[in-house]
């Protein structure tokens, strides 16, 4: 039984199934044990205790959503016969569900509104999302991601995306699982993704709320996609010229302060962007295959695996739209990459997504941003070759090592590869200094990497198998540039 109180302070007693008190009983026991640390456990112990409890606790959580879509699909229906209580399936939602949940579980009404919108999904829509719950494979903050992402999604777009999601968001990120399911949506409904993209704008706001730390202020943003790549763009360009500077100054109090300077017109600075290009191999010229040379697939190649070669820098684009070197194939595919053409290939943003290139050109005639290209494959996303302007080793090198990882490449580690150190995976000398054998790691995963017995292998397809130090392996994948994090 649960005792919980009434408005005049009443005590109410709420029946619960021999069951869930068994199991409340057993769960408490668990934590009192642990808590008190009775006998000493090996980590190999401790570790599988750690593992047991997240699939229990999934499976628990899985229950409750589904619990929770079923009593929010009971509505009351008033007839000729009087009030009757319906039940209209899973999926439908009761205007005042969320009232009763909230005080019941302890919740705001927003935290509450959110439990029975993403348990309504779920039940209804989201059957592979919710078996990973309850299995422990997935935590409920990213079946939230899922759901939320495909909230307007009809039943057969949703076992569509689902089957693209499955196995691989078990061992990836919120960020990248709300990406994928975004270009997924796109495929299968581009014109819903779009129209979605015009509803969100409507939403855009900028506020600011007392920081908890004193004499602070937290901002809090949502923004148009191309609108933000210009000012974080901006921003961070900015910051590391003031890192450069002041090197003692985190990258995070430098963003903070390039923020301010530019809203008050202390500093000006100029940004830089990357074109993300599927690339495929064609023959350009005659006949001869040595004279072929990697294309985007959207403009004639034909796919290919091989895409590593090189097709020239990419001049800077200024406000005429002129572009070099001459002679280049760059100078036919450029003109197709047109205002009029809304499905170009885009440019690719970290945070931020893909912008559309139209936008591109746009944003470098109003900022004069110069911008480089970046070839990544047309079937995996993976970056295989860069260049920029004015680039060359070992800058050109690091620029590709990070475009291809786009995050730290430790498991289940989401920091943005240009706030990471750049490791050799075989320590140097003995490792060259070459993309091959480098990965982008956060500072604290690359002492890990040097302080603990974790393992790692960088293959030549990009994926980093890592080894822990109770011999189970996790594998990490380079970014894929297909995704995009921007509707």
């Amino acid at each position: 039984m649960v005792e919980s109180f009434s408005e005049d302070g009443t005590a109410v007693v709420l029946p619960v199934p021999e069951l869930l008190t068994e199991l409340s009983g057993g769960a408490r026991e668990l934590f009192d044990e642990a808590v008190d640390g009775g006998e000493w456990l090996t980590d190999s112990e401790l570790v599988g205790q750690i593992r047991g409890l997240q699939v229990a606790s999934g499976s628990v959580q899985a229950a409750q959503v589904v619990r929770i879509a079923q009593f929010a699909a009971r509505t009351l229906v008033d007839n000729d016969t009087g009030v009757h209580k319906v039940d209209r399936g899973v999926g439908f939602i009761d205007e005042f569900a969320s009232d009763t949940l909230a005080p019941l579980l302890g919740m705001t009404h927003g935290s509450a509104t959110r439990l029975v919108r993403t348990g309504a999904k779920l039940a209804a829509d989201l059957p592979r999302t919710l078996l990973a719950l309850a299995s422990g494979d997935l935590d409920l903050f990213r079946a939230q991601v899922i759901a939320d992402e495909l909230a307007d999604a009809d039943h057969d777009t949703c076992a569509a995306v689902e089957e693209k999601l499955f196995p691989w968001a078990q061992s990836r990120t919120a960020g990248r699982i709300r990406s994928r399911v975004r270009k997924e949506l796109a495929d299968l409904d581009p014109d819903a993704v779009r129209q979605r993209a015009a509803r969100a704008k409507l939403e855009r706001f900028v506020s600011t709320r007392a920081s908890h730390l004193p004499g602070m202020t937290e901002w809090m943003a949502q923004l148009p996609a191309a609108e933000s790549a210009q000012a974080w763009a901006a921003i961070d360009a900015l910051a590391q010229q003031r890192k450069q500077d002041d090197p003692e100054r985190t990258i995070d109090q430098c963003r903070a302060d390039a923020l301010l300077d530019l809203i008050l017109g202390n500093a000006t600075i100029k940004a830089a962007l990357t074109l993300a290009v599927p690339v495929t191999t064609m023959g350009v010229g005659d006949d001869d295959p040595a004279d072929d040379v990697p294309v985007p697939e959207a403009f004639g190649g034909s796919p290919a695996r091989d895409c590593a070669g090189s097709v020239g820098p990419v001049a800077p684009v200024g406000p005429a739209g002129s572009v070099g070197p001459a002679g280049s194939v760059w100078e036919t595919i450029w003109p197709q990459l047109a205002p009029s053409d809304p499905d170009g290939v885009g440019v690719e943003v970290p945070g931020i997504g893909v912008i559309p290139v139209p936008l591109v050109l746009s944003m470098a005639a109003d900022l004069g941003v110069s911008i480089t290209r970046m070839l990544i494959d047309p079937e995996t996303g993976t970056t295989v070759e860069t260049r920029a302007t004015g680039y060359r080793p070992p800058a050109g090198i690091a620029r590709f090592v990070r475009l291809r990882d786009g995050t730290c490449r430790f498991p289940n580690c989401s920091r943005r590869a240009e706030r990471c150190d750049i490791d050799h995976v075989v320590p140097w000398p003995a490792g060259p200094t070459e993309a091959r054998n480098l990965i982008c790691l956060c500072r604290h995963h690359h002492r890990l990497k040097h302080a603990t017995a974790w393992r790692a292998e960088l293959l030549e397809d990009g994926r980093v198998i890592w080894t822990d130090p109770y011999d189970q392996q996790w594998v990490t994948y380079p970014r894929d540039h297909r995704e995009t994090s921007a509707a």
